[in-house]
């Protein structure tokens, strides 16, 4: 076996390994959010949805696990589209647009009750819409170039997304979208575009496991003699 071959395959397992960590780094973040988003409204006692708004969360001794559950849920797309040969850079800037958004939501509490008057309380909201449309749109954007199956997957979800997001935009002009009145309309379809943001999060690390594993690394390079 030529040196060239031996050492092309030397340098693709220990690429192959890291990749490998990667993915499975990618895959517990993941689960960690559903974690910490089914943890941190059992410690609140307050199931989604919630009376008044999902930031709400940030509030309280559960405030903590508001923060991890954020943060885990925009960086585990960061980590899943790096496994990506094939690199978007619009995927990734929307995903450190939503990520920036999110830290602020992490770090920037809202006000209690949702009356948003605050400074601190705007600064939230401008985290959060920051998290809610980039971080969906970046990952669309990642799984459009994951193959035929997973773009029209990511399509499909992200106009839901897009669809609960118009829905809620509404409820907060004061419209009921769900016959159970403005606020119960809001906080409904904040909850439910919560969810399809895991959902969608949660494709991308299932696109970047199969992508990951069509990859042949040890392969020979071109050209290249085996010698018996």
């Amino acid at each position: 076996m030529p040196i060239e071959s031996m050492q092309q395959r030397g340098c693709c397992a220990v690429d192959n390994v890291g990749v490998s960590k990667r993915l499975g780094f990618a895959l517990l973040m993941t689960l960690a959010a559903v974690v910490l988003g089914i943890a941190v409204q059992a410690v609140s006692g307050v199931w989604f949805p919630p009376p008044i708004s999902i930031s709400q969360y940030g509030l309280g001794p559960q405030g903590w696990i508001f923060s991890l559950w954020v943060l885990t849920l925009a960086a585990a797309p960061i980590i899943s589209q790096s496994l990506v040969p094939q690199r978007s850079r619009w995927g990734a800037g929307f995903l450190l647009l939503g990520a920036l958004g999110t830290a602020v939501m992490a770090v920037v509490r809202t006000d209690a009750g949702g009356e948003q008057g605050s400074v601190n309380a705007k600064i939230h909201m401008i985290g959060s819409i920051l998290a809610l449309f980039f971080i969906p749109l970046g990952v669309a954007v990642v799984l459009w170039i994951c193959g035929r199956v997973w773009r029209w997957i990511g399509l499909v979800l992200l106009l839901a997304i897009a669809a609960s997001l118009v829905l809620l935009l509404m409820a907060a002009a004061g419209l009921d979208t769900t016959g159970r009145g403005p606020q119960l309309s809001w906080v409904w379809w904040q909850s439910v575009a919560a969810v399809l943001d895991h959902l969608i999060v949660a494709t991308l690390s299932l696109a970047a496991w199969q992508v990951s594993r069509r990859r042949s690394p040890l392969q020979p390079a071109a050209g290249s003699l085996n010698v018996h």
